[in-house]
Order: C-alpha cells, then sequence, then structure tokens
C-alpha cells in the first residue's frame, strides 16, 4: 500500500470487472458502475481487470504485453509513465488489494442490510455474492498472488 500511495495518483473506476464493460453498436468499449470511483494508483484498475477478467493462462501469457501496451498508450497521451520494472512491481503488489477486495465480496456481510430487514419484521442473513462468477474471480486473484509471491517476498525498499 505504501509504494502505491506514493505512485502517481489518478482517478479509479474501483471496480473494472468484466461484467461492467460494455460495447455500444458502433463498436466503443466503455465502463459502466462507477459508485466505486476513487483517487489512486494506476496499478489498482490495471490490476483488477487484468485478474479478474482473464483466464490464468491467459493473464500469463499476455500480462507483460497489455502491462507494456498500457505504458505506451500513457506515454502516447502525454503522460508520466513508470519504466517497465516499476510498472511491474506496482502491478504485481496490487495483486494482492485485489485478492482481498473479492474474498470481501464473498463474505461481506452488510451490517445496514441486516438492520433493514430486522425492521421489516424478519431476519434474513445478507451474505455476500457466492456466485460462480465472483469465486471464479477471487480463485483467479489468489493464482497471480501465489505465481507472483507477493506474500513470500518481501517488498523492495527505495531510496
Amino acid at each position: 500500500m505504501d509504494l502505491s500511495s506514493r505512485a502517481p495518483l489518478t482517478y479509479l473506476h474501483g471496480d473494472p470487472h468484466l461484467r461492467n464493460y460494455y460495447k455500444t453498436a458502433s463498436g466503443r468499449v466503455g465502463l459502466s458502475d462507477w459508485q466505486c470511483t476513487m483517487k489512486g494508483a494506476w496499478s489498482h484498475d490495471f490490476a483488477y481487470a487484468m485478474l479478474t477478467s482473464l483466464p490464468v493462462e491467459n493473464r500469463r501469457s499476455w500480462e507483460k504485453e497489455l502491462l507494456k501496451f498500457y505504458l505506451d498508450r500513457v506515454r502516447a497521451k502525454g503522460g508520466n509513465a513508470p519504466t517497465p520494472e516499476a510498472a511491474w512491481e506496482l502491478y504485481r503488489r496490487q495483486t494482492l488489494y485485489t485478492f482481498v477486495g473479492w474474498l470481501v465480496t464473498i463474505g461481506f456481510r452488510s451490517a445496514a442490510a441486516e438492520h433493514a430487514t430486522r425492521l421489516r419484521g424478519h431476519w434474513r442473513s445478507s451474505v455476500g455474492q457466492r456466485s460462480p462468477s465472483t469465486i471464479s474471480a477471487a480463485w483467479r486473484c489468489s493464482a497471480a498472488d501465489a505465481a507472483m509471491d507477493v506474500v513470500a517476498r518481501p517488498p523492495r525498499r527505495e531510496s
């Protein structure tokens, strides 16, 4: 989190999984569901989209090429993109946050929803989303964390 908080900050979608993308009749692609917007490092949305949208085998095959494409596009638009090595480190570290976010989605209990349900005179637990697509996204994130040694390898200290 420290490394990400020191990276250049930008406006983030916050929840760019595959179900939030759409394609118009003219072929343009966009993002819907902007209720989780925030300020943060670009690596948040990049990692979130990569990990939750691509099958593990494709992500492993394409992630470095897609990261390079992303950095090239940032530079082409006049942005100050990090070096490929620094970008990879930011992306690699962001995978753990993405995994934890999906675990919360699976198991989160909304106290407000439970309270509202109780007020209506009946009790019903409002356990989070446990659809096959949600569980699959969490599994893909955990595979990335394991492959990239996110937890096992201590972070590099920058001078």
